[in-house]
């Protein structure tokens, strides 16, 4: 039986491949925009929106920190995340023209379903980043982002079964900045986010490097 560590390992070491599955067919042809046809929202809609509020737990909302950096960076939205946890409970005040979403990996963490039912009992459009197409996540919201990375890792241990948390969380940022950015930045961006597998398989190649010098 494996331990911790070494599921723990085992995913690193699949980032790549998770990587190139998040990826794979969310481009046009001619590479120069992204492509996601389940969001369920229009360019006009998208175009009118003001701020983006994301909703996560764990590693999840890690990731929505760093989507954060690239939205407002790009697309000079601003963004705000919040742990999903306590969104409900904090009754957080909302701009009209705010797009909610909502990251889980596997689409049943109950605090971020509870976030996702209190936005759209505010009125707000949800969309999920999830891993599973049939999850309650990927059913209740308006429209979402698939990562189509594979299932979680799971190990047991002495004291219980537990979850080998994921670090797919590269896997996990939403793309979907280019419908506010500049047209002459879009093409360099599609471009960098397609060489982001080589470049994750280069740095892991250099592993057995790292240990050596860490053993040193």
């Amino acid at each position: 039986m494996g331990t911790y560590a070494h599921f723990r390992e085992e995913e690193i070491f699949e980032q790549p491949i998770a990587l190139e599955n998040a990826l794979r067919g969310r481009f046009s042809e001619d590479g120069s925009t992204a492509n996601f046809g389940s969001l369920n929202i229009s360019p006009g809609e998208f175009r009118g929106i003001e701020r983006f509020m994301f909703c996560a737990c764990g590693t999840a909302l890690h990731a929505c920190t760093v989507t954060e950096q690239m939205i407002e960076r790009f697309a000079r939205i601003p963004v705000e995340c919040d742990y999903a946890s306590e969104f409900r409970y904090r009754n957080t005040p909302l701009f009209r023209n705010t797009l909610f979403f909502v990251m889980s990996q596997s689409g049943e963490t109950i605090d971020t379903l509870a976030a996702l039912r209190e936005a759209k009992r505010k009125g707000y459009k949800v969309l999920a980043v999830t891993n599973v197409v049939s999850s309650t996540l990927a059913r209740e919201a308006d429209g979402g982002i698939y990562q189509h990375v594979g299932p979680r890792n799971w190990c047991r241990l002495d004291e219980g079964v537990y979850v080998a948390t994921p670090d797919r969380r590269h896997a996990r940022v939403v793309y979907r900045t280019d419908a506010r950015c500049e047209l002459r930045r879009r093409g360099p961006l599609c471009y960098d986010l397609k060489r982001a597998p080589d470049l994750v398989r280069q740095t892991l190649e250099q592993a057995p490097h790292i240990k050596a010098i860490a053993q040193r």
